[in-house]
């Protein structure tokens, strides 16, 4: 998805929980140092921006995952993420926003409720088997400190 979702086409209040608790899953498990995990909440194909050159494939998303827990080049970083809107594209796919808030203090620094980063997650949903995984994530900065 390389726009702003602005359809009206909302999901039922039954998907956007789906959807909403898909979300949260993925950034509890980032934040919990389990992201070597978080490619069992994509598709077998996923892509997923969040830097220069976007990773593909559930390998692809695992190894990355490995090497942001491995890596800790973050340590204590927390997402809250808000504003989460989810549209029906039908077919059982969805695409969706959050806005997504980023606290992070570098070891040794004092602690500071001013955000790290602030930006939005473009995501698009299918629904499998297993439930609703994400088909496509991309991450969009727009404030930084």
């Amino acid at each position: 998805m390389t726009s702003r979702t602005t359809s009206t086409t909302l999901v039922s209040d039954g998907v956007h929980v789906e959807l909403t608790r898909l979300v949260i899953e993925l950034t509890f498990r980032i934040d919990a140092g389990l992201a070597s995990t978080a490619h069992e909440l994509f598709t077998p194909d996923a892509e997923l921006r969040i830097g220069p050159e976007p990773v593909v494939g559930s390998d692809a998303i695992k190894a990355w995952g490995e090497q942001l827990d491995q890596g800790n080049q973050y340590p204590g970083i927390r997402h809250a993420v808000t504003n989460l809107r989810f549209v029906d594209e039908g077919n059982g796919r969805s695409s969706g926003t959050s806005l997504v808030t980023a606290y992070f203090v570098a070891p040794g620094d004092p602690a500071t409720t001013a955000p790290f980063a602030i930006g939005e997650d473009r995501d698009t949903f299918v629904r499998t088997d297993g439930g609703w995984r994400f088909a496509s994530r991309t991450w969009v900065q727009l404030f930084t400190r």
